[in-house]
Formats: C-alpha cells, structure tokens, sequence
C-alpha cells in the first residue's frame, strides 16, 4: 500500500516533493518505508541514530499515527532522518 501527503495540515497544497509511506509485509510485521525531500533544517539532534530520543518533534520529522478505532488509542512513529 502506498500513500502520500500532498497537502499541510491546513489543507494547502505542499510546496516540495510529497511525503511518501509505502507499506507492506514484513517478517515480523508490518514494514514502513518513507520517501520524503530532506531539508536538513535544523541539523540531526545529538543522540544515537536508531535509539529513542525524547523531543524528537523539535527536529525534522515525517510523523505516521495509527489509530485503533476501537479503543481510539493510537501509536504515534516519528523518524528523522
């Protein structure tokens, strides 16, 4: 499955190349890939790439939440590059 976004959260229209996710099967699960312009705008925070890193949002971020539309819970993934 694939899907982009090609609009801000106020419905404008981006300005740059779409954020794209592509899903599919993984071994374990569910496997998430990102294709998205990369700004670099502010530089990479300080910790360790692939560790989690509390403020993560204050950095440049593609954010993916994924809602259970039972319980309304929702898991939030934010990856930077």
């Amino acid at each position: 499955m694939e899907y982009s976004i090609a609009t801000t959260w106020d419905s404008l229209p981006v300005t740059n190349r779409p954020v794209t996710f592509f899903f599919k099967p993984g071994d374990q699960g569910l496997l998430m890939e990102v294709s998205a312009p990369f700004f670099d705008d502010p530089p990479a925070p300080p910790g360790s790439p692939g560790q989690p890193f509390n403020g993560l949002w204050e950095y440049e971020v593609v954010e993916a939440f994924f809602l259970n539309s039972i319980t309304k819970n929702y898991l939030e993934v934010e990856l930077c590059p």
